[in-house]
């Protein structure tokens, strides 16, 4: 019995404290990667969601995630704006990009507050009310370098249709300017 009693429990336990202690901080940096990975993934590709209210509830876990993770400081709030701007159709891109200044489209808290709204309204809440909406992405880019609305519809002009060759607008044998269209015989 008397190399038993020699052994000291102090080191022991100290030893398995240790080795315990590492392996949770190994698990902790492994959350922590795989964390930023999922930012970054968002930030390339978007969540894959198809309502306002996913992309809240998406936002809100991964937020959730990452602050018990402890790597509120490894991504940025571009990163998370470009995931959400990502996860959301282009006309609603285009839409906010025109309406909101460039620090509150790249602030992430404003998107989603933006998000929060159209997901309260039953009738926005789907993706798929704009999907057959394609913006003009060079009107969009435009509208965000000179700061100026200009609407992609714009055609020009007083509305009026085009003046033929001989000065005279209007369709069928319309005989003055402005006039209406209707066809007129002998005058």
């Amino acid at each position: 019995m008397g190399p038993y009693r020699a052994i000291s429990w102090k080191k022991c336990i100290d030893a398995l404290i240790s080795e315990i202690y590492t392996a949770l901080q190994f698990v902790d940096e492994q959350k922590r990667d795989d964390v930023n990975q999922e930012w970054a993934r968002a930030a390339d590709v978007g969540f894959g969601v198809y309502l306002f209210q996913e992309v809240v509830v998406k936002y809100e876990n991964l937020n959730k995630r990452t602050k018990n993770a402890g790597a509120e400081d490894d991504t940025t709030d571009c990163t998370r704006a470009l995931a959400v701007r990502k996860s959301i159709p282009n006309y609603y891109q285009v839409l906010w990009s025109a309406e909101m200044t460039q620090d509150q489209y790249n602030n992430p808290d404003k998107l989603m507050d933006k998000c929060r709204a159209m997901a309260g309204k039953t009738n926005c809440n789907s993706f798929a009310t704009v999907s057959h909406l394609e913006p003009n992405p060079v009107v969009a880019a435009a509208i965000r370098e000179t700061g100026e609305f200009k609407s992609a519809n714009y055609i020009g002009g007083t509305g009026n249709p085009p003046l033929n060759h001989g000065g005279r607008g209007g369709r069928g044998g319309n005989v003055g300017k402005g006039k209406g269209g209707g066809f007129h015989r002998g005058y």
